[in-house]
């Protein structure tokens, strides 16, 4: 899932490319975006379709030369539990979640890995997420590019993120290239991390009554190396509200920014430097 509407607000740069163009380019697959998106065609699929769909993408990409890295799914973080069983719950599934511990997706990631590893290719399983493992790997030069249906990615460091991966007679998939979100929409990392806290993402409802169009329109207001210490000037320095009101007409954004916003940050940013400590010792 990832960050709310994120994938609406950068739309404009999504550059729709033939599958060839990944050609003989190592990429980090997050593998739990294509066993979910198998398991959403429907109750009278064919039996285990998600294995079907795995072996015939990724030998498409093999025949293109593509290098693929699959990235497990570890224990999720214990901020993400609450979204984790509420979407459980809506399938009537919340029984076999507990402590972050996904057992059902754990039981298909398994089999999905014996039957890569028996092609003869890399699986990894990260600590927690998959995509910030995936992200980590492109941030530090070690995969081109990531797919992944998670918009997170990018909260990560991920630096080209592929989506909507189709086998369709056209065989195509969504690009996006972090360089060009910066230079065409103005929004890094750190913007986009603070357009999580305010719209809401999987740790977090986002701040109530502020939507996408209020969070953009603030963020052009700010520069990106002083986007979060503003949000956390609102939460420590009660005074801010007024000189802001002042200047500027956010004052209900600044007022409903929450202490639980400003942990998810903190919590983005451990996870961030622990990802990179871990791929500096990876190994392909």
């Amino acid at each position: 899932m990832g960050v709310k509407e994120l994938w609406t607000v950068l739309s404009p740069v999504c550059e729709k490319i033939p599958l060839y163009e990944l050609q003989n380019k190592t990429i980090a697959i997050d593998l739990s975006a294509w066993i979910v998106d198998s398991q959403n065609v429907g109750n009278n699929a064919q039996h285990n379709i998600y294995l079907r769909n795995l072996f015939f993408r990724t030998s498409y990409l093999l025949l293109l030369g593509v290098k693929p890295i699959f990235v497990l799914e570890g224990r999720a973080p214990r901020i993400k539990y609450n979204t984790i069983f509420q979407r459980l719950n809506l399938h009537g599934h919340s029984h076999i979640y507990q402590n972050g511990n996904r057992s059902h997706l754990n039981i298909l990631q398994k089999k999905c890995q014996t039957l890569l590893e028996t092609l003869g290719l890399t699986c990894v399983k990260g600590s927690g997420e998959a995509e910030a493992f995936c992200a980590k790997l492109n941030e530090n030069k070690v995969v081109d590019g990531v797919i992944s249906q998670d918009s997170d990615c990018f909260l990560y460091g991920a630096r080209v993120v592929f989506r909507n991966f189709t086998m369709s007679p056209k065989y195509t998939c969504d690009k996006y290239t972090m360089s060009v979100i910066e230079e065409r929409l103005g929004l890094g990392i750190q913007k986009l991390v603070a357009f999580s806290l305010l719209t809401g993402c999987d740790y977090g409802n986002g701040v109530q009554g502020v939507g996408k169009e209020s969070s953009l329109k603030y963020l052009a207001t700010v520069s990106e190396n002083e986007v979060i210490d503003r949000l956390k000037s609102w939460k420590n320095n009660p005074t801010y509200y007024d000189d802001l009101e002042k200047k500027k007409d956010f004052s209900q954004i600044s007022k409903l920014v929450l202490y639980n916003s400003i942990y998810i940050y903190t919590k983005w940013y451990i996870m961030a430097k622990y990802h990179s400590l871990t791929i500096l010792s990876f190994e392909l």
